[in-house]
């Protein structure tokens, strides 16, 4: 099969402007604070190990970011480049494009494939989250991975393992795990028809039991990966470290513990405890986080700039550094009607795009409403992440008729100027004056 040129052009366009503005801010953004500090202290100095609520893989990225890409100051001692903390994030944030494009172009065609990218490249969120030194992006990634390995190639022993290293970036990458195993279990049942369930067919039943086998299989995998890859990942990352390990104990939170399982039930363990109504200034409720009115700004930065001369004019500008946490509200906002389109779709078509895309957004979306009601827990906005392209899908999909195939496209348009509102860096001249 050749490539689509014009996917290749949406990723280069992507990758690049991303590159462009990668020193914007030249300081850390919401919880880069947290793994930069962490990298710097834990991994080339000399601290104990902090952030140990979190897995290491991501950060273990950032690291080998830093180490190829080292933060340069300039004479006055200010930060110049800080490539190294989010070139990874850029380049798998990328790699997630083409990786949903080709998932998307199982089930569908290329047109439908490819504006459901252009969708997806266009949300804020999955914008500035792939821009960031974060765990996000790793983690959704290799979720990614792991389900592209499963559906498009039938892989399932290599799509547990990279599942593995979801969760080995982040815990929310077991959220793929219900997605696959939804997909698979429903995908089975709506194939059994009414007849079969009337006249008690034993040869079409017996086939439920064989995604739950796999699912068994699946599971053994996955956690034999996780295990003993959370042991190897420490011990490279922390291999110049001083303080190689510290044991956990109850007295002592932020302890790396050398035993998987341990350190496994500590990270567990912590975030039950961030309750939101001790952290209610931070929390955003699931049921926000759909609302386009609902924004939420991670920094807010104007930095002046003397000008440059073009003849004898010198042009002064800034940039301002803006950085939103939402999604593009158009896009997030349609997932109200477009996700119940889907149920449409699979109830009436048994369509295997519209079910797939369907198990992502409620595996990744309705948990946190559990989470948060039931377990009483802090929840943030930017948890809606790695729903965000199931989103892009079901929103493509839903105006991809020939009836409304010019609607989709204005609806691309506006979409593509609500982001350039929400843009993280924006360049604006402020005066002109002459030499």
């Amino acid at each position: 099969m050749s490539v689509d040129k014009r996917l290749v052009v949406l990723l280069l366009i992507f990758f690049f402007s991303k590159l462009l503005i990668i020193n914007h801010p030249n300081t850390t953004v919401m919880d880069e604070y947290y793994y930069i500090n962490h990298v710097h202290e834990s991994v080339f100095g000399t601290y104990p190990n902090r952030n140990t609520e979190h897995p290491p893989l991501a950060k273990a990225f950032i690291a080998l970011g830093i180490t190829l890409f080292p933060d340069f100051y300039n004479v006055s001692g200010d930060l110049v480049t800080c490539v190294g903390w989010r070139i990874f994030s850029i380049i798998f944030g990328t790699l997630t494009v083409l990786l949903f494009y080709n998932i998307v172009l199982h089930y569908e065609n290329r047109d439908l494939a490819l504006l459901s990218s252009v969708v997806l490249c266009l949300d804020n969120m999955f914008y500035v989250h792939t821009q960031l030194a974060l765990l996000d992006p790793y983690s959704l990634f290799f979720m990614t991975v792991s389900l592209y390995l499963a559906l498009c190639r039938k892989k399932y022993s290599l799509s547990a393992f990279f599942l593995a290293l979801s969760c080995l970036s982040k815990l929310t990458g077991i959220l793929g795990f219900l997605i696959l195993s939804s997909f698979y279990i429903l995908h089975t049942i709506i194939k059994v028809t009414r007849k079969d369930l009337l006249l008690l067919n034993l040869s079409s039943l017996k086939s439920l039991k064989v995604p739950l086998t796999n699912i068994i299989k699946f599971l053994f995998i996955f956690s034999l990966s996780f295990l003993s890859l959370l042991s190897i990942t420490y011990s490279i990352l922390y291999y110049n470290s001083s303080i190689y390990y510290i044991p956990y104990n109850s007295m002592n939170m932020e302890a790396a513990d050398v035993n998987p399982i341990a350190q496994t039930l500590h990270m567990l363990s912590y975030h039950t405890k961030l309750s939101y109504k001790l952290y209610s200034t931070w929390d955003s409720p699931p049921e926000y986080w759909l609302h386009p009115l609902h924004i939420i700004q991670y920094t807010n930065l104007t930095i002046f700039k003397n000008g440059f001369p073009i003849g004898n004019t010198v042009f002064q500008y800034t940039y301002i550094e803006k950085y939103f946490a939402q999604s593009t509200p158009l896009i997030a906002t349609l997932s109200l009607i477009s996700i119940p389109y889907l149920v449409f779709r699979v109830l009436k078509h048994k369509e295997s795009s519209s079910l797939f895309f369907l198990c992502w957004f409620c595996f990744t979306f309705f948990p946190w409403l559990f989470i948060h009601y039931i377990q009483d827990r802090i929840t943030y906005i930017f948890y809606l992440f790695p729903t965000i392209p199931s989103i892009a899908f079901a929103n493509t999909k839903l105006l991809y008729h020939r009836k409304t195939r010019t609607l989709l496209y204005v609806y691309i348009l506006l979409t593509a100027f609500l982001f350039l509102l929400f843009y993280p860096v924006q360049f604006r001249i402020t005066g002109v004056s002459s030499i």
